[in-house]
């Protein structure tokens, strides 16, 4: 190990002494909760939770609907020919596959948006993490997913969750739609 590195070790060391927290040189974030629990990735996850439930109810009005029109085109069979009838049929399920590809296209829309979130969310996160793995002197930090077992004194997610609604806190406190700039 280089001077500079050994001089690295030991400064960590020493400033872990003084704040009472662990040095280790791998550190652990639990992305889900980092997202869900700091207040601007719930504001996010809001928006887009929102969203979902928006197309649920959309979804269930869309059911409700083609049930009585399939039910109105079943009592109408038996009063008009059988070739008008699988018209009528076809242009139905035609109908209903139309409707069911929109639906899905805009789950998918979420699935991406909530992706886009999660991945803009954590390079916004990234230097304040990248900041607190200096302080405590480690080398990596990992998902806590990733490990069987880890002793939570390595978990920075509290405090990461911390900084960041410090960091972004504005006068509504969440409401915000971006962050605060530094």
């Amino acid at each position: 190990m280089s001077l500079w590195g050994m001089a690295s070790v030991v400064s960590a060391q020493d400033a872990t002494l003084q704040t009472g927290q662990i040095v280790s040189p791998i550190l652990t974030v639990d992305q889900e909760i980092l997202l869900a629990r700091s207040q601007y990735g719930a504001a996010k996850l809001s928006e887009i939770e929102d969203a979902t439930e928006s197309l649920a109810e959309e979804n269930r009005q869309i059911e409700a609907d083609l049930v009585a029109r399939e039910a109105e085109l079943t009592e109408l069979r038996p009063t008009i020919p059988a070739d008008q009838f699988r018209t009528l049929a076809a242009e139905f399920d035609a109908e209903v596959r139309q409707i069911r590809a929109t639906q899905d296209e805009k789950q998918r829309d979420l699935l991406r948006r909530r992706e886009t979130l999660q991945k803009s969310f954590f390079a916004e996160a990234l230097p304040v993490l990248a900041q607190i793995a200096r302080e405590r002197g480690a080398v990596a930090v990992m998902d806590k997913g990733a490990f069987l077992i880890a002793a939570d004194q390595i978990d920075v997610t509290a405090d990461l969750i911390n900084r960041l609604d410090q960091r972004y806190a504005g006068a509504d406190e969440g409401t915000q739609s971006q962050p605060a700039q530094d």
